[in-house]
């Protein structure tokens, strides 16, 4: 796809700024598997998190964590490559950030991160490693305000 290449390499920045929100508006717009088949869709996490920035304005903010949502609602693997991409700490600002529309996204974006064991340990909970009724059996060990929005 040309807007992925567009938003990786050989592009301005502000190219690749405005390559990364026109991904984010398909993202979120379609279904991210349909718009980006087979391991395409791995490749958003990267120019997506470009968008969270204090540098960027919120449109560009809530655009990228609302693609980052649907992402993460995929499945593990992509929970993971963002985690890998080290989005956890990006996404972590804009749980704290004063506009409202911002945090609503990431609140929402770490419920979908929520469901892979990695990231709530990360975060310094357990879960139990079966899949039958995770939401029930979730328990959170620690104090920090991320997992206390979390729990919520």
């Amino acid at each position: 796809m040309a807007i992925l290449n567009l938003s990786l390499k050989s592009n301005t920045d502000g190219g690749k700024d405005i390559a990364a929100q026109a991904l984010a508006r398909l993202s979120i717009t379609s279904y991210p598997r349909v718009a980006f088949p087979g391991q395409r869709s791995l490749e958003l996490v990267q120019p997506l998190l470009r968008l969270l920035s204090i540098d960027r304005d919120a449109l560009q903010n809530v655009e990228g964590l609302f693609a980052l949502t649907n992402l993460a609602s995929l499945d593990d693997l992509h929970r993971h490559r963002i985690m890998a991409e080290h989005g956890v700490p990006q996404i972590d600002q804009c749980l704290f950030h004063e506009h409202p529309m911002l945090r609503r996204a990431a609140t929402e974006c770490v419920a979908n991160l929520a469901q892979y064991h990695a990231f709530v340990v990360v975060c310094g909970g357990t879960l139990p490693l079966e899949e039958e009724d995770l939401g029930a059996k979730l328990y959170l060990s620690s104090s920090t305000e991320r997992v206390k929005l979390l729990a919520l």
